[in-house]
């Protein structure tokens, strides 16, 4: 038996020693991931344990004391340590227990070679060809792309791929072969992408792969769910937003952690919400999609103890974080009530390396949650870690790899300043525009010449010319606004509880064209 446990910050020599004694009884193998993270004290008093129970089987003894108590030795019982050395929160090991482990070093492994035995292993007959393309693919888009902090051309993308063109196999068995891997790699890809790079990186595909075209797949129903939602939650479904929401789904299928990147106000919640929503409404009417239930929380609004769970200082009694309760809840939804609808842990907030590295046996095929009580939990089938993030400027390699990223845009909910004629057809106030009440709606035509006169030119102003003390995105800005208006006209606007008034509606219908400039400005 091997068992994978992934260390933190957190876990104390009383924790290790719990799990030694029984690694030294059951002759287990352990895989201490991330070893190095933790703390300098505790890992001292560790090297002592290791040290104890190496010493008792080079004795070739049966029994032998451990901590006080006389326990049972296997023989057959290993530790192994894996570590990435340099980032933040790290530990350098002492040189006492760099002695009791034997280094090893693990070189870059060759990408087509494996992928090109993973294609046969799914029935593609020419993967020798294939594979090469598809590392050659990486290979440029890495050279080529501009570098952002949520790009990853590791083999952990490269695995993505393959699992995805495998899928493809599966459920198009006919297909070209160069249409099947073609696909995995737009569909694995495409999504991180900034709009300029996407170009570069379609261009790069049609090089590798002339005159094939990246097919199509048949959303037609889920579109038009989500145009549906879209519709009663008062937003409008622009191709940009049905076009991410779609590739939320499709990420989420390829991988169990994914991650909505981008700035605050460019949709990354709303596409999660309609996403959600539409495929619970078509529960039982396509056998593609299920329920979906989130649960959401922010990780940096409370402590390292309260997310993960932490042991009392002066009881030692553990007591669960939110994120175990949150966990459990999802995981016995399938185990004890056979419930196979999609739970999603959502983390709505900033991503860095002190939290979510405890989350990396998770992240990874492991799927496990490991505590610092000892305890380890196992992810269902259809358990989701989502991440809605800003940007990843200090999470780790080890983290970006293991996530399927979604890169949310906010240009196009934002006005052209070269075409400031265009202002009323973005999103933003053309929802606000079609939700407008009796009797605003009659001014309808006066608020979007001023949304062209007064809005992009102040906007501009405002971001070439002037400081903010506290920066806003521009999303935020337009957002704040449309707010502003509202307060300022809501005495023009009937209460919804008060009685018809004719003569009131009357009145501020021809009061409303001498105070709406004056708005404005």
């Amino acid at each position: 038996q091997t068992v994978v446990m992934n260390c933190s910050d957190g876990l104390d020599y009383l924790a290790m020693a719990k799990f030694f004694k029984g690694l030294a009884a059951s002759g287990a193998w352990a895989c201490f991931d991330e070893f190095n993270r933790i703390d300098l004290e505790v890992l001292s008093v560790i090297a002592q344990q290791v040290s104890s129970i190496q010493q008792a089987m080079q004795s070739g003894a049966k029994r032998f004391d451990f901590e006080g108590c006389e326990i049972g030795l296997d023989a057959t019982c290993a530790i192994f340590i894996t570590m990435n050395p340099g980032y933040a929160g790290r530990s350098e090991l002492p040189d006492n227990l760099k002695a009791l482990f034997r280094p090893v070093a693990c070189m870059v492994p060759d990408y087509a070679l494996i992928a090109e035995i993973r294609l046969y292993s799914f029935g593609y007959r020419d993967a020798r060809r294939l594979s090469k393309k598809m590392v050659k693919t990486f290979q440029l888009s890495s050279e080529q792309l501009s570098s952002q902090d949520h790009y990853d051309f590791g083999m952990r993308a490269v695995n993505t791929v393959i699992q995805a063109a495998g899928n493809n196999r599966q459920a198009n068995p006919d297909m070209e072969e160069d249409l099947l891997v073609l696909s995995a790699l737009a569909d694995s890809n495409r999504p991180k992408f900034l709009a300029e790079d996407m170009l570069l990186f379609n261009s790069i595909m049609s090089d590798l792969f002339p005159g094939f075209a990246v097919p199509k797949p048949d959303y037609t129903d889920l579109i038009n769910a989500i145009k549906a939602e879209c519709e009663s939650a008062m937003l409008v479904p622009t191709e940009n937003f049905l076009f991410k929401c779609i590739q939320i789904y499709e990420v989420s299928v390829l991988r169990h952690g994914l991650m909505t990147v981008g700035p605050a106000g460019g949709g990354k919640t709303a596409a999660r919400d309609m996403l959600t929503r539409a495929m619970t409404k078509l529960d039982g009417v396509n056998e593609k999609y299920s329920t979906v239930r989130q649960w959401i929380l922010n990780p940096k609004a409370i402590t390292m103890g309260q997310l993960y769970g932490e042991f009392d200082e002066n009881t030692h009694e553990w007591t669960d974080g939110i994120l175990c309760v949150l966990y459990r809840s999802a995981m016995n939804e399938f185990a004890q009530r056979h419930v196979t609808d999609r739970q999603w842990l959502v983390f709505d907030g900033p991503v860095d390396a002190l939290w979510i590295e405890s989350m990396n046996t998770v992240l990874d095929d492991n799927r496990k949650l490991c505590l610092v009580s000892g305890e380890i939990i196992t992810m269902t089938p259809y358990m989701s870690m989502f991440f809605e993030v800003e940007d990843l400027a200090v999470a780790s390699p080890a983290t970006v790899s293991r996530c399927g990223m979604i890169y949310c845009e906010p240009a196009y909910l934002l006005p052209d300043r070269l075409a400031p004629q265009d202002a009323p057809d973005v999103p933003l106030f053309k929802s606000w525009l079609q939700n407008m009440p009796a009797p605003l709606d009659s001014q309808r035509d006066a608020f979007k010449g001023f949304f062209q006169k007064y809005l992009v030119a102040s906007t501009e102003t405002l971001r070439l010319q002037l400081t903010q003390p506290v920066p806003a995105t521009a999303p935020n800005v337009f957002a704040a606004v449309l707010r502003l208006l509202d307060c300022l006209l809501l005495q023009f606007v009937p209460k919804p509880d008060a009685e018809p008034n004719p003569e009131a509606l009357a009145a501020a219908t021809a009061t409303l064209p001498k105070v709406v400039e004056p708005l404005f400005v």
